[in-house]
Order: C-alpha cells, then sequence, then structure tokens
C-alpha cells in the first residue's frame, strides 16, 4: 500500500463520522445500503444492514485505503472506480476471491463517496 493511504483513509472515516447519524448512510452503485454505527477499535467504520439486512461488521481503514489507492489510479489512468478496480490493485493476481475481503469493498468505496464532499 502507498504512504499516506492509510492516513487518508483516517480522513474518510473522520468525515463520516463527523456527518449527523441520521446522514451516515452508505449506498453501493447497486442500492445496497447500510447505516454506520460508529467508529471502529482499529480505526474502520462499524455498519451493519439495519433491520432485516447483514449483521454489524467492521470496514477497515484497509478497506478505505485501497479504494483511495483505486480512485487515485482512475485519475492517473482513466476509467471506472469499481470493486474490481480496487481488488486488481489490493490483491495478486489469481488471489481466490475466498481469500479476499471483496465483501466490504463496495462499503469502502460507498464510504469514500459520502465523504468526497467533506475531504479537501
Amino acid at each position: 500500500m502507498p504512504q499516506g493511504a492509510l492516513d487518508r483513509a483516517k480522513a474518510v472515516v473522520d468525515a463520516v463520522l463527523w456527518l449527523h447519524p441520521a446522514r451516515r448512510c452508505l449506498e453501493q452503485a447497486d442500492g445496497r445500503r447500510a447505516r454506520v454505527l460508529g467508529g471502529a477499535e482499529r480505526g474502520g467504520i462499524r455498519v451493519d444492514g439495519g433491520e432485516g439486512g447483514f449483521a454489524e461488521r467492521t470496514v477497515s481503514l484497509q478497506d478505505i485505503a485501497w479504494a483511495l489507492v483505486a480512485d487515485d489510479d482512475v485519475r492517473e489512468n482513466g476509467g471506472i472506480l469499481d470493486e474490481g478496480r480496487v481488488n486488481r490493485m489490493r490483491y495478486l493476481e489469481g488471489t481466490p476471491k475466498g481469500s479476499t475481503r471483496w465483501i466490504d469493498t463496495g462499503w469502502a468505496l460507498a464510504a469514500l463517496a459520502l465523504a468526497r464532499g467533506l475531504l479537501r
């Protein structure tokens, strides 16, 4: 991971947590939603799917940092920022999907989208 990416991820987390709790809602490109419950022990964010949705879990600082790395790549090389791009940046080619944190990549991208207008 490039130097400084975790510090930038912390800024994303801080921006999301700065929002009023009623506005801390993440939405993925496919329309799935999660609510941000608060900060995580190691600096990420805790999310859940709300009533009837998925159970609470953590989107780590690393998840968010890799989303930022992929966002930088889009800015430099063009293309689309999506889960596939983040995971191509993050994992060695051929890494089985079951050995990855693919499940949280979409939530990391949603957190970045929510925080984007609040970051300098």
